[in-house]
């Protein structure tokens, strides 16, 4: 908040600057005068003018990016946030539960990844976990069950990628 704060003062001096400079160049006596536009064409240029203007003018887009950059970040990290809430599948008809980790891809690639893939058999009194898509119960019915983790993985991906979307379109 301080920084919004800093950043409307800092613009509010800017352009108070641009301004005084902008009125300084009009001539206030000549708009009177019977040729009052040809101060218009008339040649006054001061280097240093031009030089504090472009300082002035490259500062202000520098801030401009960088808060709206600012704020898309922090959408970002909210999105990030909400699908990293969604960390489990549960099939309670197979007696499997899925969990994950989640991380967002880099500046290039902005998707969810899940890594971290754990897969539980959910059909004893605690879930025991999964070894290579099998329960490690010999008596259990998942423990001939052939679980595909690539299938599992990609379904994943497909779900993140989804709330992903839903949330950027909200």
């Amino acid at each position: 908040m301080k920084i919004k704060k800093a950043l409307v003062w800092l613009g509010g001096i800017v352009l108070s600057v641009i301004l005084e400079r902008v009125f300084n160049l009009i001539p206030i006596e000549k708009l009177f005068n019977s040729e009052k536009w040809s101060w218009l064409i008339q040649s006054r240029f001061n280097i240093i003018d031009l030089i504090v203007f472009v300082i002035i003018l490259v500062v202000v887009f520098i801030c401009i990016a960088k808060f709206s950059s600012k704020k898309n970040d922090q959408q970002k990290l909210k999105i990030e946030k909400r699908l990293k809430k969604l960390n489990s599948i549960e099939d309670n008809k197979a007696g499997i539960k899925v969990t994950w980790d989640m991380y967002m891809g880099s500046m290039h690639d902005n998707d969810p990844h899940p890594y971290n893939i754990r897969l539980f058999c959910t059909k004893h009194n605690f879930p025991l976990l999964m070894q290579h898509g099998c329960c490690t119960d010999p008596n259990c019915p998942n423990a001939h069950a052939q679980c595909d983790e690539r299938a599992i993985e990609n379904t994943i991906e497909s779900l993140l990628l989804n709330e992903q979307n839903k949330l950027l379109n909200k």
